[in-house]
Parts: structure tokens; sequence; C-alpha cells
């Protein structure tokens, strides 16, 4: 069953969670297009820097995709696979992610091994390896992404 935006958020409002299958390649390797079912949660906490939020864009699309930057009133957003910054309002932002399922498998958000392979793959700039013909904004990205692991945890 496909979840029209109203389902997303009234399932969000009704029950505080929502599981769907993201289409795209923007959050690979960590989440691939129609194989993992990710459940989204409504904030309860401060989204930080390298947690995965659900956002709606201006023109109505949703997005789900990883904070690089938390700032007063608006995130610094990119896909693990589409190193494109986007900043987004803190209204846009629907849920984050509580987890995701491989087949049977799920795995937490907070899960110390998932974590771990977020943070090396993003301080080694592996996403910038894994894309091809993006000189420029490999250089400016990884540049945000190097003054991130410079800080400590962003918190709201």
């Amino acid at each position: 069953m496909t979840l029209t935006k109203t389902d997303y958020k009234n399932a969000l409002l009704k029950n505080g969670v929502v599981a769907f299958v993201p289409k795209g390649n923007s959050m690979w390797p960590f989440i691939k297009n129609g194989k993992n079912t990710v459940v989204v949660k409504t904030l309860t906490l401060p989204i930080n820097a390298l947690d995965v939020i659900l956002f709606e864009r201006d023109n109505g699309d949703y997005v789900l995709h990883r904070v690089i930057k938390v700032e007063e009133n608006s995130y610094i957003t990119v896909g693990d696979n589409f190193p494109h910054p986007e900043r987004i309002q803190k209204s846009q932002v629907l849920g984050v992610m509580d987890g995701f399922y491989t087949k049977e498998k799920y795995t937490q958000a907070t899960d110390e091994k998932y974590k771990k392979k977020v943070k090396k793959w993003y301080k080694n700039g592996l996403f910038i390896k894994a894309r091809k013909g993006f000189f420029a904004l490999k250089i400016k990205t990884k540049t945000v992404i190097q003054r991130i692991f410079k800080r400590k945890k962003h918190n709201v």
C-alpha cells in the first residue's frame, strides 16, 4: 500500500509512528531503494547531527535525509549518497527515523555499530568517493562535514 502525504502526517499525529519503504537511492548504502522499511516517529528528543529526519519540502515532496548541521531555526541535510546540502526549516520536519528493517532484522538508529558505520562514512568522505563528477561540491561538502566532527553534538 502506498501512503499519501496525508497518510504520513495522519499516522504520525494519530499513532506517533509511521513505517514505509522509501524510494530512491539518496540514502544508499544504509537505506536501499525498495529493500528497507523505515520506521519514523514523532519528535520527542532534540535532533542532532547525523540523525535521519523525514521532512516536507516546499513543493510538497517528502524526503528522508540525514542532518549534518543543526542551526537555530533550521537544519542542513544531505542524503548519504546525495551530497547536495539542503537547508530546511525546523517547521518542515515531520519525524525522526527510529530505525529500519532489512528483511526481518531491525536496526535501531541508536545502535552503536550502525552509528559507527555512519560516522566512518562521513568522516572518511566515503560518500564522496562513491559518487563521481561532483568535484566542486565534494570539497564544499567535505569541509562542512569536517567541521561537524571537530565540534561536539549539536542539540536543538
